[in-house]
C-alpha cells in the first residue's frame, strides 16, 4: 500500500459524524447532520477500505450535496476521485476542502488539501476548446461541458478534464444546437477540439386557428367553437363586472409576480457570473444556475397566466356585452404549436 493510500484509508476512517462536519459527533448530531449522512458516510467509507471506488466515490458525493460545508467528506471524496483516476475531479474537490479547511481553522486537513492538489495537478488531462468567431458573435450563446457551463474566459486556454468520454454543447438564441464529443484517453495529455459553426434555427410559419396538423407524440388538433347571441336572462351587470375586475386582478397581479420572480433570476445570473470566475467555484455556480433556471421557469408561468387572465377578461368582457348584435363567434385551439384563442363577429 503506497503512503498515499494510507493517507486515504486515515481520511475515511475518522469518526462519521467528525469527519462530516469537523465536530465530535454528539456535537454534529445536535446540529441537525442528517442520519442518512451518517450511513451513506459510513458505507461510502467502508468501500475505500475496500478499494471499491465506484461505490464509495457517488456515495460521498451525495453525503457532500447534504452537508455542503463538511470539509472532511470533501477530503474523502477528493482522495477517491484520485485513487479512481479522475483527477481534474480531484483536483477541484482539493481546492474546496482546503477552503473548507482554512474556514474551520482545520490545518492538517488544509495542509493534506494542498498536498493533494500539488499532487495531481501536474499529471491531469487538458482540454483546449477552439471556439469560431461565429459562435463568440451569436446571441446569448452558452457553451457547456458536460452539462456544466464554461465561462467564456477558458474559451480557448488548457482546462482540466478526467480520462474518458465528454460531450461538449453549444446554444444561442435563434440557432440549432451544436454537439461535440471527445474522447480524453490518457491522462497529462493536452486535447484540442473545435465546435463548428452554428446553423440558425428552422423557424415555422404561423398556421390558422384550428388547421394544426398533429406533431410527433401530438395527437390530432383539436378545436372548440362556440356561438353566443345577446339575448335577455344573459349574464348579469353586477357578475360581468365582477368577473372582468376579477379576471383584471389575476392578470396584473400575473404580470407583477412574474415582474419579481425574473429579478430574483437575473440576481442569481450575477451569482452565477461571479461563483464562473472563482476557481473553486463550479457547484457554487451550477447551484446558482439551477436555480436561475428555476426562477426563470417560474417567471415565464407568471407572465402566461397574467398573459392568459388579460386575454379571457378580454373575451368574456366581449362576449358578455349588454346590447344585442349578430352571434359573435369564438374559438380555441389546441396543436403541436400550442393553444391558441380566435374571436370573430361585429364588435
Amino acid at each position: 500500500m503506497t503512503k498515499r493510500s494510507c493517507r486515504s484509508r486515515s481520511w475515511a476512517l475518522e469518526a462519521v459524524l467528525a469527519g462530516l462536519v469537523g465536530l465530535s459527533p454528539a456535537m454534529a448530531a445536535a446540529q441537525g447532520v442528517p442520519a442518512d449522512a451518517d450511513k451513506l458516510y459510513s458505507e461510502a467509507a467502508a468501500a475505500m477500505i475496500k478499494k471499491d471506488y465506484a461505490t464509495a466515490c457517488p456515495k460521498f458525493e451525495q453525503v457532500t450535496r447534504m452537508v455542503p460545508d463538511g470539509g472532511g467528506v470533501r477530503l474523502n471524496l477528493a482522495e477517491c476521485y484520485e485513487e479512481a483516476g479522475k483527477l481534474a475531479s480531484a483536483y477541484n474537490q482539493y481546492g474546496l476542502a482546503e477552503a473548507l479547511a482554512v474556514k474551520d481553522g482545520r490545518k492538517d486537513r488544509q495542509k493534506a488539501a494542498a498536498k493533494g492538489a500539488a499532487r495531481v495537478k501536474p499529471k491531469m488531462a487538458m482540454v483546449i476548446l477552439q471556439v469560431p468567431d461565429q459562435v463568440r458573435g451569436a446571441p446569448e450563446v452558452v457553451i457547456k461541458l458536460d452539462g456544466e457551463v464554461l465561462a467564456e474566459k477558458v474559451w480557448g486556454v488548457p482546462y482540466p478534464v478526467d480520462r474518458g468520454r465528454h460531450e461538449l454543447v453549444a446554444t444561442a438564441k435563434g440557432y440549432e444546437p451544436a454537439t461535440v464529443h471527445v474522447e480524453i484517453a490518457k491522462d497529462g495529455t493536452t486535447t484540442k477540439t473545435s465546435l463548428p459553426d452554428l446553423k440558425k434555427a428552422v423557424v415555422s410559419a404561423p398556421e390558422a386557428p384550428g388547421t394544426s396538423a398533429p406533431g410527433p407524440g401530438v395527437g390530432p388538433a383539436t378545436t372548440t367553437v362556440v356561438t353566443i347571441r345577446e339575448e335577455s336572462g344573459g349574464v348579469g351587470a353586477g357578475a360581468r363586472i365582477g368577473a372582468v375586475l376579477g379576471g383584471g386582478a389575476l392578470a396584473v397581479g400575473g404580470i407583477v409576480a412574474g415582474g419579481v420572480v425574473l429579478g430574483m433570476a437575473v440576481g442569481k445570473g450575477h451569482e452565477r457570473e461571479r461563483a464562473q470566475k472563482d476557481p473553486f467555484g463550479r457547484e457554487a455556480a451550477n447551484a446558482a444556475a439551477n436555480e436561475e433556471a428555476g426562477l426563470q421557469s417560474a417567471a415565464i408561468g407568471c407572465f402566461v397566466g397574467g398573459g392568459v387572465a388579460a386575454a379571457g377578461t378580454v373575451v368574456f368582457y366581449l362576449l358578455t356585452r349588454p346590447k344585442g348584435r349578430e352571434g359573435v363567434k369564438a374559438g380555441g385551439g389546441v396543436g403541436p404549436s400550442g393553444a391558441s384563442v380566435w374571436i370573430e363577429g361585429r364588435f
